[in-house]
């Protein structure tokens, strides 16, 4: 049996997932193949980054995520040698502050409990999701990827025919190998245990709610997960030391919660998965007709929580370069500027959370690199940059930092759109909400001769052309739109669909039309 479809998705966990919901709300066909039986259940990634809600917001799942959170859930992480410890101690955990930086904000929302909004949107959106299929074999042609998947429960093999393929089968993936993809980087740094169990053990400490434990008696940590009994352990093992993940059977493993518990409880086991901190990147981020994203690209450990959101923007930014490419609108070209942007983001990023690894941690293996200075979170998630893909760089922009102060954003070609709210018929609107989805030039208030440019154009049909000034359609009573873009009064600012600034013009030129006109066949990779 042979089928056909524009994108094959090879894994369906947070990255996978989240590439079909992009592709399908762009109306893309897509199928996805996944060989576990259904979404995880294990907790792993849980900390959505701002940025990765605007793009989640974007395709109308922001209210489903935030619902995910429990409402009696505390910020209180105790840090004792067991729950029964007297002499404990209580951090407040303080939400990252983004609203000087976003229309929206960070959420809380467990793996196990978002792979399943995302499944859910993707499908009602036309995406097709198989669970309990695997990928055997792929092969590529000039116009096509051929991908041989195992029903894992009857065996049956199929073909699926796809124009293009994205591999995000995760850190064991096998795409990368069957494609003969090398890794690169310190390899694996610790090795973990998580064990989600349920017990009638309360979330508190002498009185005290909590969300999570740090227990000197486990060297792990114990945490009250959904509802009144599921509770998750994660403890770090050493297998330098001779230890072995078979010897985490499940009398030893209720032996751990036991102790950090600090009393008997009653404990039934519901799964135990090992998993590794390790950090690698991928020599190449793509092969032929198949891109890799999340895991599958780029491993990054999970000090300050940037690995699942880097796997997030990897596929937003393939997504719309897809669906330009299928559509006709871009040439093929244009797919190559997703190594060129995400690649170096991931190995900075990467870098990042090997920091605060070194930071937070001890090397046992003396596997980490130098210490690299650690910069702020909200310069990681709304401060990185592209130096090269698709923008046109400004004059004298190759000494641009890689992660810019996201307090004073420069709004050069290659950054992320600053967050700036304007008004529209008495209602407040964010830059941010205007931007995602299309191609969008923001205009200053004598700007109108880019207007008619653009319309004037073959691309008028691609691209909305929003005035910003003190006029009815957009205002600006800030009058900081000027001073935040970097442009004068008759400046322009081309935005992609990611909202990310492809060019600037700081002001009106004397022949708009014909500039307008070579912007978008650069973009475009139209020759």
């Amino acid at each position: 049996m042979k089928t056909e479809t524009s994108v094959l998705i090879i894994g369906g966990g947070l990255s996978g997932l989240s590439a079909a919901l992009f592709l399908a709300h762009r109306n893309i066909d897509c199928i996805v193949i996944e060989r576990h039986e259904t979404t995880s259940i294990q907790y792993k990634f849980s900390g959505i980054s701002a940025r990765s809600m605007e793009l989640y917001r974007n395709v109308g799942i922001e209210d489903e995520i935030r619902e995910q959170r429990p409402r009696q859930a505390s910020n209180n992480v105790v840090m004792a040698k067991n729950l029964a410890d007297e002499n404990f101690k209580i951090m407040k955990i303080e939400q990252n502050d983004t609203t000087s930086f976003s229309p929206t904000r960070p959420a809380d929302c467990e793996q196990d409990r978002l792979e399943p909004i995302l499944k859910e949107k993707a499908e009602k959106l036309g995406a097709d999701i198989r669970f309990n299929t695997e990928a055997t074999d792929i092969k590529q042609g000039t116009d096509k990827v051929k991908v041989v998947t195992k029903n894992r429960t009857t065996g049956q093999s199929s073909e699926i025919h796809a124009s293009y393929a994205i591999a995000a089968d995760g850190i064991n993936g096998k795409t990368r190998e069957r494609l003969g993809v090398i890794r690169q980087g310190p390899g694996i740094l610790q090795n973990w245990l998580n064990v989600i169990f349920d017990t009638d053990a309360l979330p508190t400490i002498n009185g005290y709610h909590f969300t999570a434990s740090m227990l000197e008696d486990i060297n792990g940590t114990l945490v009250p997960r959904e509802g009144a009994k599921r509770w998750s352990m994660s403890v770090q093992y050493f297998p330098q030391k001779g230890e072995e993940p078979g010897d985490y059977t499940e009398k030893r493993c209720k032996e751990l919660i036991t102790r950090g518990m600090g009393r008997n409880v009653t404990v039934n086991i519901v799964d135990i998965r090992l998993w590794e901190a390790a950090a690698f990147i991928t020599h190449s981020f793509g092969s032929g007709r198949v891109f890799f994203i999340g895991d599958a690209a780029h491993v990054i450990p999970p000090t300050g929580g940037f690995g699942g959101n880097t796997g997030i923007h990897d596929a937003y930014n393939l997504a719309w370069k897809l669906e330009a490419v299928i559509r006709g609108t871009a040439g093929a070209e244009l797919l190559y500027t997703y190594e060129q942007e995400r690649k170096p983001i991931a190995y900075h990023t990467l870098q990042q959370a090997l920091a605060r690894l070194q930071a937070w941690f001890k090397d046992p293996n003396n596997k980490l690199p130098p210490v690299e200075k650690i910069i702020p979170d909200n310069d990681v998630v709304f401060g990185y940059s592209y130096q090269t893909g698709c923008l046109i760089p400004e004059a004298g922009q190759s000494d641009q930092k890689v992660f810019e102060d996201a307090n004073t954003p420069s709004a050069r070609p290659g950054t992320r759109a600053p967050h700036l709210n304007l008004e529209v018929n008495g209602h407040n609107v964010s830059t941010i909400d205007l931007l995602l989805d299309q191609w969008v030039v923001l205009i200053g208030e004598s700007g109108e001769n880019w207007e008619k440019a653009i319309q004037q154009s073959k691309w008028a049909k691609h691209v909305r052309c929003y005035r910003i000034g003190q006029i009815e359609e957009l205002k600006d009573n800030s009058n900081c739109f000027s001073e935040t873009y970097g442009i004068g009064m008759g400046g322009a600012v081309l935005i992609r669909p990611d909202g990310f600034i492809a060019w600037r013009s700081q002001q009106m030129t004397e022949h708009p039309t014909e500039l307008i006109q070579e912007v978008f066949n650069r973009l475009f990779f139209v020759h």
